[in-house]
């Protein structure tokens, strides 16, 4: 671990820019470009939606069931891969939004309830099997995030109260855009 630095990202839908009026794709700006960053791993994804009811919450104007995905793109690193339909799907992370874990039948109706995902070990190891290996574009100054439903679709940004998102990024300690 001496060989890198470590910076912990804190992003936020409330700290970012929303690029499109009705669906959420949002871009976060780094205060500064991040340089030779060799590996990132995810330490916290969340989001909040607002629940209506085990059978009458929607996302994308279609009704969500228990463990329904909720996929998330940042820039073009894809840690993960699956079948939606006949097609492939590459992403980054996902939450699964399980109400029914959360609260049996008894759903509350009107409130806004936090779904996360918290992947792997609680280590700062680049050498986990949840972290991600840049190959390429290791010099970066902002994150393009997106959320996908089950379907592929991007999701309206109505239908998500919040997104947070915590990452940490290992930097080589000797800089090899400075050589």
């Amino acid at each position: 671990m001496g060989d890198y630095e470590k910076r912990i990202i804190y992003i936020s839908s409330d700290n970012s820019n929303f690029i499109s009026d009705s669906k959420f794709n949002i871009v976060f700006d780094l205060a500064e470009t991040m340089k030779d960053v060799a590996y990132i791993k995810v330490m916290r994804s969340e989001i909040m939606i607002n629940v209506t009811g085990i059978d009458t919450t929607l996302i994308n104007d279609i009704n969500i069931r228990d463990s329904d995905p909720v996929f998330i793109t940042l820039n073009d690193y894809n840690r993960i891969s699956t079948r939606v339909g006949d097609n492939t799907i590459k992403f980054f992370d996902l939450i699964n939004i399980n109400l029914s874990e959360k609260f049996g039948n008894n759903v509350p109706s009107g409130s806004v309830i936090s779904f996360k995902n918290s992947p792997g070990t609680p280590t700062f190891n680049p050498y986990n099997s949840d972290t991600h290996i840049l190959l390429s574009d290791n010099n970066f100054s902002k994150f393009n995030i997106a959320l996908y439903d089950k379907h592929n679709e991007m999701m309206n940004r109505d239908d998500i109260v919040s997104f947070n998102m915590t990452i940490c990024l290992y930097s080589l300690r000797k800089k090899v855009s400075q050589l």
